[in-house]
């Protein structure tokens, strides 16, 4: 199977039909259901789903649908589902390469990635879907669950904590990526991979600074998790650094109107943006404003995903170090699992500075 992606959603399904969480004899679901849950297209779901049909996992009845066929007991497996929950998946966030990646390296060593489905940060009922999710999980007998906390809500910690106490509750190892649960400098109770945060905000910043930007912001939606207070860490020592003022955070809506008045009364000449998707918001409201990015106002972001989005330009970012951070963080897990009571594990990795024309 040549496409990735379908040998990807391939073995989840196999796994899935081996260990029993999609039983025998029963409706494979829809294909706009699958396609929906593995975030691809209906053609790339149909290459894996015939797949499973020529090894006749699946049986298709004419005017019935498509039917899952129980493995012979002696072929199903109890091993190895791990489970997620990032928060902002889909096209644009730096979630989703990453668990594009994770997958693919969890299949190479004999894992299966499961998703439970998304979780919106900004749900009227995030605790209630916090906690379904969870059981789901448990059901299924996940052997470890990969985290990154929860952000733009006004009561992240505690249910970010609660996330951890049910899965640990239940003897699930938990592997932290991108962001610990508390703030620095509190120390790690779980293993965590993540971006070098103060050092690749540091390098931005000494960036624009090089390039001759005097009245630098550092600007993040309201709520964010604690890896804006490492980069704010970062900016502050590189503005230190340079004998240069540093200012406090900004976080404002990213409505026109709040913008407008920030850019008045600062004045800033560059803005570094907690994420692309915040960078390109707040340059549509700056050329709203007759201005003009960066010939007014440069801006740069952080993942670098513009060139993956359909956005006006390219965003100055940091390039996250996808492929070592899965791996690494997929190594964490397996010796968690082996050695429960070991002591946790922080590792961090360098970002890339990649420049583009919003500087």
């Amino acid at each position: 199977m040549a496409d990735s992606k379908s040998a990807l959603i391939y073995q989840d399904l196999l796994k899935r039909i081996s260990t029993g969480d999609l039983s025998g004899k029963i409706n494979l679901p829809t294909e706009t259901v699958l396609a929906a849950h593995y975030r691809c297209s209906r053609p790339t779901l149909r290459k894996a789903v015939d797949e499973l049909k020529q090894v006749g996992y699946i049986t298709s009845i004419k005017g019935s649908g498509a039917y899952i066929n129980a493995p012979p007991q002696h072929e199903r497996s109890q091993t190895s589902l791990l489970g997620i929950i990032f928060p902002n998946m889909g096209p644009g966030y730096f979630f989703d390469p990453l668990y594009n990646q994770l997958a693919q390296y969890a299949s190479c060593q004999g894992y299966s990635l499961v998703w439970g489905g998304y979780v919106s940060p900004k749900s009227d009922m995030l605790k209630f879907d916090i906690l379904q999710l969870c059981e789901r999980y448990i059901a299924q007998g996940i052997q470890g669950l990969f985290f990154s906390p929860f952000e733009y809500h006004e009561k992240v910690e505690m249910l970010n904590e609660e996330i951890l106490n049910i899965i640990s509750h239940a003897g699930i190892p938990v592997v932290l990526i991108d962001a610990n649960i508390k703030p620095y400098p509190a120390p790690n109770d779980f293993d965590l991979v993540s971006l070098d945060h103060i050092h690749a905000s540091y390098m931005m910043t000494t960036y624009l600074i090089q390039q001759g930007y005097r009245r630098i912001f550092f600007f993040a939606p309201r709520n964010s998790h604690t890896t804006i207070k490492l980069r704010l860490m970062g900016y502050h020592e590189a503005m230190l650094d340079h004998h240069l003022p540093p200012e406090p955070l900004i976080e404002i809506d990213r409505d026109d109107a709040s913008v407008s008045c920030f850019i008045t009364e600062k004045r800033p000449d560059a803005i570094l943006c907690s994420n692309d998707i915040t960078a390109m918001g707040l340059i549509n409201s700056i050329e709203k404003l007759g201005m003009k990015v960066p010939a007014d106002i440069a801006v740069t972001g952080f993942d670098h995903l513009s060139q993956a989005m359909p956005f006006s330009r390219l965003i100055t970012s940091i390039e996250q170090p996808i492929a070592a951070i899965t791996q690494t963080a997929l190594e964490l897990m397996v010796s968690r699992i082996a050695a429960p009571q070991k002591p946790p594990s922080c590792i961090t990795y360098p970002g890339k500075l990649v420049i583009e024309e919003s500087t």
